[in-house]
């Protein structure tokens, strides 16, 4: 029969055998958080040249390296080249009267002495209250008074015919104290707008003529001058034989 130290002795070594073995089971759960504390250490321990290895470049159908596309010089480029057709188009708008006037060639013209006259008065009190009124308008041309000033023979009147034309130059209407002259010369057509309607007027009983001035290239703005000395009350005028000009696409 064992005696009591070595009852003792057995249990001491069993318990420690419990405990040993007790510590030796893991759960699944802990050995898979084990498992990736390894991977980790093991990913930080690769060398940086693993890591840090340059991309192989993109070859195109030739072998050669594809150039990449820079998409904030692609944008850039496509913003300007947007804003350089939107100025194109504006100017041709604009001056589109003008260009077909410069190029008949491509345009059928035709010219028409107007048998109605167009009348008017002007206000020599406040020679800028004058700006802006209405001497002639049809509903698609218009001429109005752009100015009144003093001269030294009268009063300079300067006048601006509104044409009417389409945003694709196809045709083109213009009424105007000036016809438009074409003439064949060697290197090709020149024009000049010559004033051709006459402007009478009466202040208080007195008649006259105006006396005919200038105009720009195409009829759109053109001068006479009344020759009149007074500096207050209404001169009452009078445009007689005013031109309306037609050009067509051909």
């Amino acid at each position: 029969m064992p005696n009591a130290p070595e009852v003792k002795f057995k249990d001491k070594l069993v318990n420690n055998l419990d405990e040993k073995n007790t510590q030796d089971q893991w759960t699944p759960e802990e050995l898979q958080e084990t498992n990736e504390e390894l991977e980790e250490q093991n990913t930080s321990l690769e060398s940086p040249e693993a890591t840090d290895k340059p991309e192989e470049p993109e070859l195109d159908e030739n072998g050669k390296p594809r150039r990449k596309l820079n998409k904030k010089a692609y944008m850039c480029g496509i913003v300007l080249l947007l804003m350089f057709f939107a100025i194109a188009i504006y100017r041709t708008h604009t001056n589109g009267f003008g260009m077909i006037v410069q190029t008949v060639e491509s345009y059928t013209y035709n010219v028409e002495t107007l048998e109605t006259p167009a009348s008017f008065t002007i206000n020599l009190d406040n020679l800028e209250s004058n700006s802006g009124v209405s001497v002639y308008n049809d509903g698609d041309c218009s001429i109005e008074v752009s100015s009144v000033e003093k001269a030294d023979d009268g009063y300079l009147v300067t006048f601006m015919a509104t044409p009417k034309y389409d945003f694709f130059q196809n045709y083109a209407l213009l009424v105007s104290a000036t016809q438009e002259e074409y003439q064949i010369v060697s290197d090709g057509t020149a024009h000049l707008a010559i004033l051709k309607a006459e402007l009478t007027g009466s202040y208080g009983d007195e008649t006259f003529t105006a006396t005919q001035g200038e105009s720009n290239d195409i009829g759109t703005l053109f001068t006479y001058t009344i020759p009149v000395q007074e500096t207050t009350g209404e001169v009452s005028l009078t445009f007689n034989g005013l031109r309306k000009m037609n050009w067509n696409l051909k």
